[in-house]
Order: C-alpha cells, then structure tokens, then sequence
C-alpha cells in the first residue's frame, strides 16, 4: 500500500470530472476514502505527486482524472490567536 507523508505543503489535488458529476460531486481523490469531496481529499506535493503517477492513478470514469494545482477551496486550518 502507498502511503503518502503528511506534509502542511500540499499543493495538488487529483480530479474527476465524470466522478463528480455521478457521485454527488465526490470527484476529488482520497488515498484512505478514495473518491470523495475536495475538503477530504488528500493533498500532494509535486514530487508525491509524481511518485502517485509512477505508482498508478486509480480508475474513474473515462479515465478523465487530472491534477489540479492549489485548489480554491482548503480545508479549514486553526488560525493562532494572540
């Protein structure tokens, strides 16, 4: 099984299209959930990214799965109060 580290600097998100469109708009990929909403998707780095692609992107509809760089919307983060 790969295991992708947990790193705060993930920058990539990989993305369905037709997944999203037939499964209530889970169309972001999760190593632990698999295809699932952007909030739990997990995040890579371009070289975690790029081992992933070595290692082989999994199945979606029409093979149409891509990265997306930066995704709009992050999962929420503490923010540190003074």
């Amino acid at each position: 099984m790969h295991h992708v580290s947990k790193h705060p600097d993930r920058v990539k998100v990989l993305y369905s299209p037709n997944e999203a469109a037939t499964m209530d708009d889970r169309g972001y990929y999760s190593v632990e959930l698999g295809w699932t909403d952007l909030e739990r998707a997990t995040r890579f780095t371009e070289a975690e990214a790029h081992r992933f692609e070595q290692n082989r992107l999994p199945q979606s509809l029409g093979q149409d799965r891509h990265w997306i760089d930066n995704p709009q919307s992050e999962p929420a983060t503490p923010s540190a109060q003074a």
